[in-house]
C-alpha cells in the first residue's frame, strides 16, 4: 500500500469516529433539552394547579390533596375607609379629665356605611401585638381544603413548645406531644391567645412560620392595609412590625363578614374532649369574657349605645401597650369596629371601649 493510499485510510477512519462522537453528543444534548422540557411542564403544571410543592401544608394528609375546594372561603369585599373632615379627633384623656382616652392610638369604623366615625391617630404605625391573631384565624380559616380539614389532627411538637416558653408567649400550656383537631387550636388560638397554636397552625398550613407570614402580608395587601407589615403569626415584638388602627379594623371588619372566623371570635366559650383530655377542657374567652364581660358586669357599667359580640386584645410590652379590637353592633342596627392600642393598663382600654362607644355610636 502506497504512502499515500495508508493516509487515505488512516483518514477516513479519522472521519468514521469523529462522525460515531459527533452522533452521540447530539443524541445527548437532545435526550438533556427533552429531560429539562419535562422538568418544566411538570412545574408549569404543580404552579397552576396549586397542587405539590405550591400547595404544600406541611401535612402529608392534604400536601397533595388534587381536589381541594377550600370551603371556609367566602366572597367577602371590604373597601378601607377614609379619615375625612367629617372624621372627630378623639381627645387624649387625663386625670383631671372625663373626656377622651388614654389610649394613644384608637379608631372607630362605622362598618356598614364603611367610614371612619372618630380617630386618634387612626393611621399612625402601632405593635398590633396579639390582635395579629385575627388575620392568623383569617389564612388558617381560608386554607383549610376540606371540610374534614377541621378535624386533622396536629402533635404540637417541641421545638413549637421551647420557642414560645422562651418568648414568653401567651397561651394554656400545651405540652409537647399534645394531639388536637385544628378546630381545638383555631379556638385556643383566639379565647386563650395561644401562641403555640398560632405556630402550630401556620405550619400545618404553610409549612413553616415565614411561608404562612407570607400568606398574612399577601392578605393584608389584597385588604388594602397599607399600613401593616407582619413579621410572624402571634404578634411577639419584632421591629417593623407595624400596623395601624385603621387597618387592624379592615381586617376585623373582614373577618366578622366570614361566617366562620365569627363564629370562633364571638364564641364566649369552647370545650374538647380527646383521649388525652377524657374529663374535657373548657376554654373561656380570656378578652371577651375575663376583660370586658366580667369587668364591666362586675363595675356595673356597659355601653349604652351598642353591644359588643367580639374581641381580641393584645400586648407585648411598653412598645404595643395594651390593644383591643372589638365588633358591635348599634342601636341603630350599625356594625363598628373599635381599635385601640398603647394604653398604659388592661383598665385603660376598657374605659376607652366604653368612652367611645358611648360617644361616637349610635
Amino acid at each position: 500500500m502506497t504512502p499515500f493510499r495508508m493516509e487515505k485510510t488512516k483518514l477516513k477512519k479519522q472521519v468514521h469516529i469523529d462522525s460515531h462522537t459527533l452522533n452521540f453528543t447530539i443524541v445527548l444534548l437532545v435526550a438533556i433539552l427533552v429531560l429539562l422540557l419535562m422538568t418544566g411542564v411538570y412545574f408549569i403544571t404543580i404552579a397552576v394547579s396549586g397542587n405539590g410543592l405550591a400547595g404544600f401544608d406541611g401535612n402529608d394528609s392534604t400536601a397533595v390533596s388534587g381536589d381541594a375546594t377550600y370551603p371556609y372561603r367566602q366572597e367577602i369585599s371590604v373597601a378601607v375607609p377614609e379619615i375625612t373632615d367629617d372624621t372627630v379627633t378623639i381627645s387624649a384623656r387625663t386625670d383631671s379629665s372625663t373626656d377622651g382616652i388614654y389610649s394613644e392610638f384608637a379608631a372607630l369604623i362605622d362598618v356598614t356605611d364603611n367610614k371612619v366615625v372618630a380617630s386618634r391617630k387612626g393611621t399612625k404605625d402601632i405593635y398590633p401585638a396579639s390582635m395579629t391573631k385575627v388575620m392568623t384565624l383569617i389564612v388558617t380559616i381560608e386554607n383549610l381544603k376540606t371540610e374534614d380539614s377541621m378535624n386533622d389532627k396536629i402533635v404540637i411538637s417541641s421545638d413549637v413548645v421551647e420557642d414560645m416558653v422562651a418568648e414568653g408567649a401567651s397561651g394554656i400550656g400545651f405540652e409537647a406531644g399534645t394531639t388536637l383537631t385544628v378546630r381545638d387550636l383555631l379556638y385556643a388560638l383566639i379565647l386563650k391567645s395561644d401562641g403555640v397554636a398560632a405556630i402550630s397552625l401556620a405550619e400545618y398550613v404553610a409549612g413553616s412560620e415565614s411561608a404562612f407570614v407570607d400568606l398574612m402580608n399577601a392578605k393584608a395587601e389584597e385588604l388594602g392595609m397599607e399600613d401593616t407589615v407582619f413579621k410572624n403569626c402571634t404578634g411577639l415584638h419584632e421591629d417593623y412590625f407595624i400596623s395601624s388602627c385603621r387597618d387592624i379594623g379592615v381586617m376585623m371588619s373582614y373577618a366578622m363578614k366570614n361566617t366562620f372566623c365569627a363564629e370562633i371570635l364571638s364564641a364566649y366559650s369552647y370545650r374538647t374532649v380527646n383521649e388525652q383530655f377524657p374529663d374535657g377542657i373548657t376554654l373561656y374567652h380570656a378578652t371577651l369574657v375575663t376583660r370586658l364581660h366580667n369587668d364591666m358586669a362586675g363595675k356595673k357599667i356597659s355601653p349604652n349605645t351598642v353591644e359588643v359580640s367580639a374581641a381580641k386584645s393584645g400586648w407585648t410590652g411598653s412598645d404595643s401597650g395594651y390593644c383591643l379590637v372589638s365588633f358591635a353592633t348599634g342601636k341603630n342596627g350599625h356594625k363598628y369596629v373599635l381599635v385601640t392600642a398603647k394604653a398604659e393598663t388592661v383598665t385603660g382600654t376598657i374605659e376607652d371601649l366604653l368612652y367611645v362607644y358611648n360617644n361616637f355610636a349610635e
